[in-house]
């Protein structure tokens, strides 16, 4: 999905990035089938009313949250955020009272410091977003590739002190929201 105004081919977009030369595998060979969505501030997609938010991401020039309402369900999405002069109001509005927030919690607060400006969270970040929105559930994601699995499970023993219904997102992972 993209945001209707600059970008206006979003399938195009990806099948560059993924073309032969820069990338192993094209978008026509991934595995599955894809559709393209364009969207303004709020949309209707499959049903779901869909809203957006932008996002600090300064290396990327910016990115979007996503927040999905369905049958008085809600979900919140907000990866590749930063929250480089503390935490943005605005995003904690934008989640306020989610069903399930998943957010980025890249770093430790003493990883942030030699890494702010890279465009992510971290997972203390996530976790104020959370209670300030009074989400009922927190899932924090984009996990360093440099954390091994007993480090993020130590994170996740701390998130939980910290916010009892989080814990950090795994491969396969499925919730029921």
């Amino acid at each position: 999905m993209g945001r209707e105004g600059k970008i206006n081919d979003l399938q195009q977009i990806f099948s560059t990035a993924l073309q032969k030369e820069f990338f192993p595998v094209q978008l026509d060979a991934m595995g599955a089938q894809f559709q393209f969505h364009s969207y303004s501030d709020n949309a209707n997609i499959y049903g779901a009313h869909l809203l957006s938010i932008p996002q600090f991401h300064q290396s990327l020039g910016g990115s979007y949250g996503f927040r999905m309402n369905d049958d008085g369900v809600s979900l919140v999405i907000c990866t590749d955020i930063e929250h480089p002069d503390g935490i943005d109001e605005n995003i904690v509005n934008f989640a306020r009272g989610a069903d399930l927030l998943v957010h980025d919690g890249q770093y430790t607060t003493e990883e942030y410091r030699k890494f702010k400006g890279w465009g992510h969270s971290t997972w203390e970040q996530a976790v104020e977003v959370a209670k300030r929105a009074g989400v009922k559930k927190l899932v924090i994601t984009h996990h360093d590739p440099d954390h091994t699995d007993d480090f993020l499970d130590g994170i996740e023993r701390e998130c939980q002190q910290a916010f009892p219904d989080s814990c950090l997102a795994r491969e396969g992972m499925e919730l029921i929201v």
